[in-house]
Parts: structure tokens; sequence; C-alpha cells
């Protein structure tokens, strides 16, 4: 069972901008996101921080 806030959505083939725009409509709290040169960003919803 998965708990609150556990939820995996795998968005391929779109810019950056349209997947965090993608997990904001479902209300994921904190986006993940992996770009071709393997930099890692983690973005939280609602103040939009990001860290890479």
């Amino acid at each position: 069972m998965l708990r609150p806030y556990q939820v995996k959505v795998l968005i391929l083939g779109t810019s950056i901008g349209k997947r965090y725009a993608r997990t904001d409509e479902i209300g994921v709290p904190f986006a993940i996101t992996v770009d071709s040169t393997t930099t890692v960003t983690i973005r939280e919803r609602d103040s939009k921080e990001q860290i890479q």
C-alpha cells in the first residue's frame, strides 16, 4: 500500500516546463527531474524552489 506522497509519475518526451506543469496539475508536492546531462533537480510545488 502506498503512503501519502509516495506516488511515482513518469513523464517522458516533453520539456522540463511541461513536466513541472503536469506534476503541478496532479498535485505532486515534490518533482524530481533528470535531464540528458544527468543533472537531477528537485522542485517544491508551492514555492517553486529548486535544488540541483
